[in-house]
């Protein structure tokens, strides 16, 4: 599992090189988060992120723009959300596996 500690929201995708990012399978992310690093994630799971947990994160909120994020995303199994999150649209994992 690959952790990254993300201080500066919106900028999740900077973390790590795209080779690195394209060889992930498993991925904690603690820290501070927003819409793009949250849509940067939904783009990670469509290819082979199997495991994300952002469960130690913060700045996550649910929205509408949020509903689909995850739609489709084969390979994604598992899924930890904040605890910050009470409601998720049971539309955002179509077509996932989790």
């Amino acid at each position: 599992m690959t952790k990254i500690n993300n201080t500066n929201p919106g900028q999740l995708s900077s973390m790590l090189s795209a080779d690195e990012w394209e060889n992930i399978s498993s991925l904690e992310v603690s820290g501070n988060v927003n819409f793009t690093d949250w849509q940067f994630l939904g783009g990670l799971a469509q290819k082979k992120l199997e495991s994300i947990d952002l469960g130690k994160t913060q700045g996550l909120r649910m929205t509408a723009d949020l509903n689909h994020i995850f739609y489709g995303s084969g390979a994604l199994k598992k899924l930890v959300l904040p605890a910050s999150i009470k409601k998720f649209n049971r539309h955002s994992l179509y077509y996932s596996n989790v």
